[in-house]
């Protein structure tokens, strides 16, 4: 499963990191800093009464690969 992960800074100098799941993954840097500035600007998130995202760190794409090996439903796994 393909992710982008987008890191900002918070207002109290720390780093966050929002995960996009199933991202395009045709965007371009410049289209992906325009979204962050974007919600940087708009003030949707916060953390004790203060905008969460305040500045932009960096982007990156990351591949997760599951491997299902079983899955129980509500059953004892006798080995």
């Amino acid at each position: 499963m393909l992710e982008l992960h987008l890191e900002f800074e918070t207002a109290n100098g720390e780093s966050e990191t929002l995960v996009v799941y199933q991202p395009n993954p045709d965007l371009t840097p410049k289209k992906i800093i325009e979204r962050m500035r974007e919600i940087c600007d708009w003030h949707g998130f916060q953390k004790n009464c203060q905008p969460l995202f305040t500045g932009i760190i960096g982007a990156k794409y990351v591949e997760r690969k599951e491997e299902p090996i079983f899955r129980l439903l509500g059953k004892d796994l006798d080995l």
